[in-house]
């Protein structure tokens, strides 16, 4: 059986759904981007972990979604415009836990843990 799949467009790459089904087969691809660490939000806090900046050269800066810094708010905040910057970087395994869960949900890949 085969079942049309819905694509979604991010970044340059194509997602799929998670019920995306081709020959009764479940095709899960998930992104590998991290964001790019050059195109820093500046309200960022220095450290490993930061949000890109909704201007990022490479196209790949925060839509203020609001994902982040609604469900971990003690590292995420808004800007004025409502773009998402760390104000706190983790320390514990449950608060890198925390921002993980953040970087992977984020639907456009603006937060990394790459940076210094």
């Amino acid at each position: 059986m085969k079942v049309q799949i819905d694509l979604v467009y991010q970044t340059g790459i194509i997602l799929y759904t998670k019920n995306d089904i081709l020959d009764d087969s479940v095709i899960s691809i998930g992104s590998s981007i991290m964001a790019n660490s050059d195109g820093r939000h500046d309200k960022n806090i220095k450290g490993l972990w930061y949000c890109t900046d909704t201007d990022d050269e490479l196209g790949d800066g925060c839509i203020a979604c609001s994902l982040c810094y609604s469900e971990a708010p003690d590292f995420f905040r808004e800007d004025d415009d409502g773009y998402a910057y760390v104000i706190k970087q983790p320390e514990t395994e449950e608060e890198i836990q925390s921002c993980q869960e953040q970087l992977d949900g984020c639907p456009v890949d603006s937060i990394g843990n790459n940076s210094e």
